[in-house]
């Protein structure tokens, strides 16, 4: 057992950029020819197998409720292990990808702005309903008559969220 793999059964903590970094060296020990279409075709495979597991656990057949759970947890493992070998085939860090699009995520508030999940604006016009557009200034329906602007969102980090998010946007635009 190498000292990383000591460290880490002690802790039991593993970062995704260590998971593609393992997966990496274990996939191309044992798959020569590994595609992005194959570890998507994993992905679903595996997607498919946790949804077995749910269906047949909630309907109480084909096994108990502790073989379902381990089998959940089992595809749920192996998603994880094909999106780290996918996203390492595209030379993509799966870390940085995380740290990128969970705080935009998470700015979401559901609950306030049921419509569009942002707070930065909706529109009273239609209501934003799938129209709304953030890179764009104004709603894709009814091309920004009923905007109102909210300056103040209560979901945590999405002021400065968006701040850096529309200042990248004029970027581009520049």
């Amino acid at each position: 057992m190498t000292t990383s793999e000591k460290e880490l059964k002690e802790t039991k903590e593993m970062t995704f950029a260590q998971l593609q970094n393992e997966q990496a060296a274990w996939a191309e020990h044992n798959f020569d020819n590994q595609t992005s279409d194959n570890y998507l075709k994993g992905l679903m495979e595996e997607l498919g197998e946790l949804a077995h597991a749910d269906l047949k656990q909630s309907q109480g057949i084909r096994g108990s409720a502790e073989e379902h759970e381990a089998e959940a947890q089992d595809a749920i493992g192996d998603l994880l292990i094909y999106l780290a070998g996918y996203t390492t085939h595209r030379g993509w860090s799966l870390q940085d990808i995380i740290e990128e699009v969970w705080p935009q995520v998470k700015a979401r508030d559901w609950k306030q702005w049921p419509n569009s999940g942002f707070p930065e604006r909706t529109c009273a016009e239609c209501q934003g309903v799938d129209h709304l557009v953030l890179r764009d200034i104004e709603c894709q329906a009814c091309k920004g008559r009923g905007w109102i602007k909210i300056e103040k969102s209560n979901a945590p980090d999405f002021d400065e969220w968006r701040e850096k998010k529309f200042a990248t946007t004029q970027e581009r635009r520049s």
